[in-house]
């Protein structure tokens, strides 16, 4: 059972809520580019897509105070995420 505390909660809720702001930045951009556009996502969303998994990754391995190991399980689900859809 993890032992934390308050500050490693709110630190562990601000990183895995910034981690889903950038998802969801991520998709609404992509849903709202112009139909003339070509739905290849630039440079940019990529690494928003890519720093919303290291971010929630993060997040939740701050409970277990392990935020490296965390931020790289993140991004390897993100990279299974984006092989598979």
């Amino acid at each position: 059972m993890p032992k934390f505390s308050i500050k490693d909660l709110l630190i562990a809720t601000m990183l895995v809520s910034l981690g889903a702001c950038s998802i969801w930045q991520f998709f609404h951009t992509l849903n709202n580019l112009p139909k003339d556009s070509p739905p290849i996502p630039s440079i940019g969303m990529v690494q928003l897509w890519a720093a919303g998994g290291l971010l929630v990754g993060a997040g939740l391995g701050t409970i277990f105070k392990r935020p490296l190991s965390g931020a790289i399980l993140g991004l390897g689900v993100q990279l299974l995420l984006a092989a598979f859809i």
